[in-house]
């Protein structure tokens, strides 16, 4: 049973203990943590877009395939990597300056974050209808399946890829948050 007491001023419960004198103040540990998490997300980006890039253009099962799809989702695919590549960028420097918390790095996420859920939209828009439009008649039972399994894999993959922008936008509109960063270095 805990004890009141009576000498306590009015709400002090709710309050934490204050620190002794000559102590610390607590370490900030989430720059780091959110700052390498973007690090490395962006390399991974950084370094799977090239290399599916040259897959799709280097391997004969994989040009058969594009070849049903309609000539400007080839060109959207480019496009969105091309594009895609810029915002890992953004996304890598975005968590170094998290990580030396500087303020600028809360906007850079969040451009990142909303870049990162429009182009999941645009995505998904643009695989259902080009490989909803695919005429499957004269495909055997394997290419069907891989219609399929590529429009399946297409949107899971597109709605996976908004986890982590969905989750910058709810992490940093938070006000403890806005409130730590109000207090990190203006400029880079």
């Amino acid at each position: 049973m805990v004890e009141d007491n009576p000498y306590a001023p009015p709400g002090s419960e709710d309050q934490p203990a204050p620190l002794p004198p000559g102590t610390p103040p607590q370490q900030q540990r989430w720059p780091k943590v959110i700052g390498i998490i973007s690090c490395v997300l962006a390399g991974v980006g950084l370094v799977s877009s090239p290399l599916m890039m040259a897959f799709n253009e280097l391997n004969p099962d994989s040009q058969r395939f594009l070849r049903l799809l309609p000539d400007w989702f080839d060109s959207f695919s480019t496009g969105s990597m091309l594009v895609g590549l810029l915002f890992g960028v953004l996304l890598l420097v975005a968590g170094f300056m998290t990580i030396r918390k500087r303020a600028l790095s809360r906007s850079l996420h969040l451009v990142y974050a909303w870049y990162g859920l429009l182009s999941v939209i645009a995505t998904i828009g643009a695989t259902i209808s080009a490989f909803g439009g695919i005429e499957t008649t004269y495909l055997s039972a394997a290419e069907q399946a891989g219609v399929i399994g590529g429009m399946v894999g297409g949107i899971f993959g597109a709605a996976f890829g908004a986890a982590y922008p969905i989750f910058i936008i709810v992490w940093f509109r938070r006000q403890k948050i806005r409130d730590d960063i109000a207090q990190w270095v203006l400029l880079p």
